[in-house]
């Protein structure tokens, strides 16, 4: 039910569209117990836990992709906020039978991140000096799933970023980083941060425009 007000479903089923609420690895159901937070397992295993995390997304993403082909769905659009929004930037290139893709408040530059985070910088910075990774080996590592380092397959036309001015979680700056990598593409502010959405009416009327054309005949 949170997750239905939060991600607005409502408006969506009013705008005449399904919708799959897809659970990341380490999230919701599929946490591990005891976690401490949804999504705590993508960190807990270092660079390459995290790195297995992100192709175990955007794998479980396409296997959907095929059933709902299975099925008969031939129109399928993408959306995700925070790490749901680094997850759709990078399925945009690598799955090209998407209509379109509109990251919302997404990080894609997760070093970045990283040091900018208390107490998470700390941890971080602790971690690195254990395992006797350098910074230049930790950027290399979070390469292989950014989707800074990919070209979408989607055309220009078919993609979206939302983000908030006073996202302190996922800074206007990750988004403003990907607009220009894709292409200086449909954007849209909101006045608000990762988890107060203000005048999300907004987007959401701007998103139902965005998507008329490329989801109903």
């Amino acid at each position: 039910m949170l997750n239905g007000l939060f991600f607005s479903l409502p408006w969506y089923y009013r705008s005449g569209y399904d919708v799959l609420l897809y659970t990341l690895p380490f999230h919701g159901q599929r946490a591990e117990k005891f976690s401490p937070f949804s999504g705590f397992g993508y960190f807990t295993s270092g660079l390459s836990g995290f790195a297995e995390a992100m192709a175990q997304a955007v794998y479980d993403f396409r296997s959907i992709v095929d059933y709902l082909r299975h099925i008969g769905v031939d129109r399928i659009a993408l959306t995700g906020i925070s790490l749901g929004g680094y997850t759709s930037a990078l399925l945009a290139s690598v799955e090209s039978r998407l209509e379109a893709v509109i990251p919302n408040c997404p990080v894609v530059m997760p070093a970045k991140l990283f040091d900018e985070w208390f107490p998470a910088n700390k941890l971080v910075k602790l971690g690195l000096r254990l395992t006797n990774i350098s910074r230049d080996e930790l950027i290399a590592g979070l390469a292989y799933h950014g989707p800074l380092n990919y070209r979408p397959l989607l055309p220009k036309d078919r993609r979206m970023i939302i983000t908030g001015l006073g996202d302190r979680m996922a800074p206007p700056e990750h988004a403003v980083t990907l607009w220009k990598q894709w292409d200086r593409c449909a954007l849209h502010w909101f006045p608000g941060s990762h988890l107060l959405h203000v005048s999300q009416l907004d987007y959401l009327r701007r998103m139902t425009v965005f998507l008329q054309g490329l989801m109903f005949d």
